[in-house]
């Protein structure tokens, strides 16, 4: 893991120092679920990484009025069963312990990320060094021309990162990481969800998610195919069974809403050039190779790219 040093000085000091046991996208962490199952974990920004952070945090709640989502974050927050540096060193020496890594295809999340930290919140101390006001005001070229032509600049915070930069392109200990691709969430979402124990926190009560995607088209009258007005699922993943996830017979979902991305996804031929996506597919061809997708283009379908 000696990889991960180079993105140390990106998130605050305190979860670098034990980021086995802080909810930090990027780092790898240790997992204890409401049943005692350990995983590994390794979260993506952009990937949905908001939302897991907080299931993963509140996966002990056992009351609804515990299950609170008004905070604007939960990143780099201790989780709820603090675990030692030892039992840490164990996980990656123990191959049944499991290994998930939520990773995205990269053209979508880059898009994200650019919709969310450029354009909806304009945040600077997120931009890659060098872009500035004035490359912003040339839209969304100027951003893909900047960070494709800047692959070796470092950047303040990991959101225009590639993934395999950070933990999903690291060993996790003697086993591999289980790639689990956001584009097919509602194939492996349940499963997840059973195995550490979140089936209550995920269920409900994410109405008011802070970072949601839809938000912006909320105040449009935007509603999800599903009936749901984009922005307020009351879950964290509504899948074709609805929100409630019963362990004891699953679903297998063709068509699930995750709660946590800037409707990117939707966007793609609004902001995407066939050149500018093929910029961003040599980008991040790392990416697209260790996760196993296709390069995306206009007009093709992201189900295409899996």
């Amino acid at each position: 893991m000696a990889g991960l040093e180079k993105m140390y000085d990106q998130v605050p000091s305190a979860a670098v120092a034990n980021h086995w046991t802080t909810a930090t996208a990027g780092l790898p962490f240790l997992y204890t679920g409401a049943n005692h199952q350990l995983a590994l974990m390794c979260l993506s920004p952009k990937s949905g990484s908001s939302a897991w952070s907080f299931a993963l945090l509140l996966g002990h709640a056992t009351e609804p009025t515990q299950i609170k989502l008004g905070a604007t974050t939960a990143h780099h927050k201790n989780l709820p069963v603090n675990v030692s540096q030892q039992q840490y060193a164990a996980a990656l020496a123990t191959p049944s312990v499991p290994r998930l890594a939520i990773v995205r295809h990269p053209v979508p999340r880059l898009l994200s990320g650019y919709l969310g930290k450029v354009i909806a919140v304009p945040t600077p101390a997120y931009w890659p060094s060098g872009y500035n006001w004035s490359d912003v005001d040339q839209g969304f070229p100027r951003f893909v021309e900047y960070v494709t032509s800047h692959p070796n600049t470092l950047v303040k915070k990991t959101h225009f990162q590639l993934q395999t930069d950070m933990c999903a392109g690291f060993a996790p200990g003697v086993a591999p990481w289980r790639y689990l691709r956001i584009e097919e969430v509602g194939m492996w979402y349940e499963g997840v969800v059973c195995m550490l124990g979140l089936q209550r926190v995920v269920s409900s009560g994410w109405e008011n998610f802070k970072t949601t995607t839809m938000a912006d088209r909320v105040k449009k009258g935007v509603n999800h195919t599903d009936g749901h007005v984009m922005g307020r699922l009351p879950c964290m993943v509504h899948t074709d069974c609805g929100c409630v996830v019963t362990c004891d017979s699953r679903c297998s979902a063709t068509n699930a809403a995750h709660a946590s991305f800037r409707d990117a996804n939707s966007q793609l031929n609004d902001y995407y050039t066939r050149e500018l996506a093929e910029l961003v597919n040599g980008w991040a061809r790392a990416d697209l190779v260790q996760f196993g997708y296709k390069p995306w283009v206009p007009g093709m379908s992201l189900v295409d790219t899996l």
